[in-house]
């Protein structure tokens, strides 16, 4: 069973890259695993009492999630939402228990080293190659494996997406690693991996990580100048990777290049907009959206669409997946609000400040223990409203998962040491 649980993570990470339709490799380890732990009653009684004692608030978390069932307003939608958050917090409560009893660390690191490297290399290929991961977004071969057929412009097929099926979401996970980069010992192969790292995101095109992770960047050399008293180390570390990138960016497709050149100008018209947004939000005040810049205008339609759900039940939320297939009427547009593109909104829209409430404070605990995944979780706080939603996305719940391991482990070794 050891393999079928370090199969756990691997799975994971992989998600949709190894999967049929609906179902991933993912939830078949998952089923294995459940069924293990009801055939095996001692098993089952030491994860329960371990997440009773190490994983308080992820419990009352999705106890309340699965509690709100009680006033979804559609108990179908409700059972599909609640079914994601189940799979994906499943990795919260059985992880960290195996990580820190059973699963040894030293290979969980290899695998995932060789899983993070893997990764980079496949989008590397998929921005200067013909190559594409045959379960992807772009990829001519997904409708093979059960996926529906897009249609898309042909530049798009340049868009790295590698194991996580969208570009936003492989820009996000790309992001997340960086940290990781950083605190390698060989200082040659941190500045090789973090300059692919940023050519991936910047030819991801997500805008929004793309600025989050330039500034990450800028304050982290900006750091290192004080840290290491070494100013012209950092600035030839600093040359090298714009180097790097300037020669990826001169060979990336031209449309891609023009989104980039917009990434700016969204950025500063978003920033500029936003105050006023959310004080006519506060006021309840009437919003004409046609007067707002095209490329932040849909972001801003989602999230009023969001806020106006969100009033309809302030205190406990609207319940599970009661924004599904939710339309609101803007102006001259109907948005969707099935995916509100605000992982944070969506928390609050759907399970109510409890919830989110909880959720920020398990964060705040865990930035303020670590360094490395202090930094990685910052970055996750950040750039994960990027995406469609986070409840979906398998890998992300990898990630605050292996934070939550690393956290049980660092508290268990200092207790021995203290005792």
């Amino acid at each position: 069973m050891h393999k079928i649980f370090l199969l756990l993570p691997i799975s994971a990470f992989l998600s949709s890259s190894l999967s049929y339709g609906k179902i991933y490799l993912y939830h078949i380890v998952l089923l294995i695993i459940f069924l293990y732990y009801i055939l095996n009653y001692k098993k089952l009684k030491a994860l329960i009492t371990f997440n009773l004692q190490s994983n308080k608030i992820w419990l009352a978390i999705v106890s309340y999630a699965l509690l709100s069932i009680i006033w979804a307003p559609d108990l179908k939608n409700a059972l599909i939402y609640s079914s994601y958050l189940i799979c994906g917090a499943s990795l919260l409560f059985i992880f960290p228990f195996e990580y820190k009893n059973f699963i040894k660390k030293i290979q969980f690191d290899k695998v995932m080293k060789f899983l993070i490297l893997a990764h980079l290399v496949i989008c590397v290929l998929e921005i200067f190659t013909p190559f594409r991961w045959p379960i992807s977004t772009y990829s001519h071969l997904a409708h093979f494996f059960g996926k529906e057929k897009i249609s898309f412009p042909e530049f798009f097929e340049n868009y790295p997406t590698s194991f996580f099926w969208h570009q936003n979401n492989c820009a996000l996970m790309t992001l997340i690693m960086l940290p990781l980069f950083f605190n390698l010992e060989k200082k040659i192969l941190t500045i090789f991996l973090v300059s692919i790292s940023l050519l991936i995101i910047i030819a991801s095109g997500s805008k929004s990580i793309i600025v989050i992770g330039s500034i990450y960047l800028f304050l982290k050399f900006i750091k290192n100048v004080f840290k290491e008293k070494k100013p012209l180390k950092v600035f030839a570390f600093v040359s090298l990777i714009l180097c790097v990138q300037i020669i990826g960016f001169s060979v990336i497709n031209s449309m891609q290049k023009q989104e980039l050149i917009e990434a700016k100008n969204t950025f500063i018209k978003y920033s500029v907009a936003i105050p006023k947004f959310i004080f006519d939000e506060v006021k309840n005040k009437e919003i004409n959206f046609s007067t707002f810049d095209p490329n932040t205008r849909e972001r801003f339609e989602y999230m009023h669409g969001a806020i106006k759900l969100y009033r309809e039940s302030p205190f406990i939320g609207v319940g599970a997946g009661g924004h599904l297939n939710v339309v609101n009427h803007s102006s001259d547009r109907k948005v969707d609000l099935t995916s509100m593109h605000n992982y944070w909104l969506e928390l609050l829209t759907v399970y109510g400040p409890l919830v989110l409430g909880l959720y920020l404070y398990w964060i705040t605990k865990q930035i303020l223990k670590f360094q490395i995944q202090s930094e990685m979780l910052l970055l996750f706080f950040v750039a994960v409203p990027a995406m469609s939603s986070a409840i979906y996305f398998i890998p992300s719940w990898l990630f605050l998962a292996w934070c939550q391991a690393s956290s049980i482990d660092q508290n268990s070794r200092l207790d021995g040491t203290l005792s």
